[in-house]
C-alpha cells in the first residue's frame, strides 16, 4: 500500500455479540477504534459505547513503530476473502466490523449484516484457518492501538 494515495485510514466496530444475526434489533456497539496511519506516525482514537452511544473517547498519537506494525496486519488482513456487498452473517464469527481505506477511497471492509439484513450466506464462508488469521489480526490490531492509548 503506497503512502502517495493518503494515509492508511481503518476502522474497527466491536460488538457485544449478535453481529451478523436476523432479527429487528440490531446488535450492540461496544466500541470503536479509528486509526489513521502514515509511514511515520498517525493518530488512534477509541470509543467505548453505553446503550450504543459513546460514552467516553480517548485520542493519541502512533508512533512510528505502532504504524508500521498497523500497515504490516491491515496488508495480511486485506488478504482474506470477503463478500463483496454488506450484509450476510459474520463468517469470521468475531463480531468485529472492519473497513480500511486510502484516504478517502475505501479498498477492503467486513461488514456483516445484523437485523433484517442479516442470514445465512450460502455463496460466502470463511475457512478455520481464516477465521483464525482475522481473529489474530485484529487481535494484533487492536492491541498496537491499546498500546498508544
Amino acid at each position: 500500500m503506497s503512502s502517495e494515495q493518503g494515509p492508511l485510514n481503518v476502522t474497527l466496530i466491536r460488538y457485544e455479540s449478535g453481529l451478523g444475526t436476523p432479527g429487528i434489533m440490531p446488535p450492540q456497539v461496544s466500541s470503536s477504534v479509528q486509526i489513521s496511519a502514515t509511514p511515520t506516525g498517525g493518530k488512534v482514537t477509541r470509543q467505548v459505547y453505553e446503550n450504543n452511544r459513546p460514552s467516553s473517547t480517548q485520542t493519541r498519537e502512533l508512533t512510528e513503530e505502532g504504524s508500521s506494525a498497523i500497515h504490516s496486519f491491515v496488508t495480511e488482513l486485506t488478504t482474506l476473502q470477503v463478500r463483496n456487498t454488506p450484509g450476510g452473517p459474520d463468517v469470521f464469527g468475531a463480531n468485529t466490523a472492519v473497513m480500511v481505506a486510502r484516504g478517502n477511497v475505501p479498498v477492503w471492509g467486513y461488514n456483516p449484516g445484523n437485523g433484517c439484513a442479516a442470514g445465512p450466506d450460502q455463496v460466502f464462508t470463511a475457512s478455520a484457518e481464516d477465521k483464525s488469521k482475522f481473529a489474530k489480526l485484529v487481535s494484533e490490531i487492536y492491541q498496537t492501538c491499546e498500546a498508544a492509548l
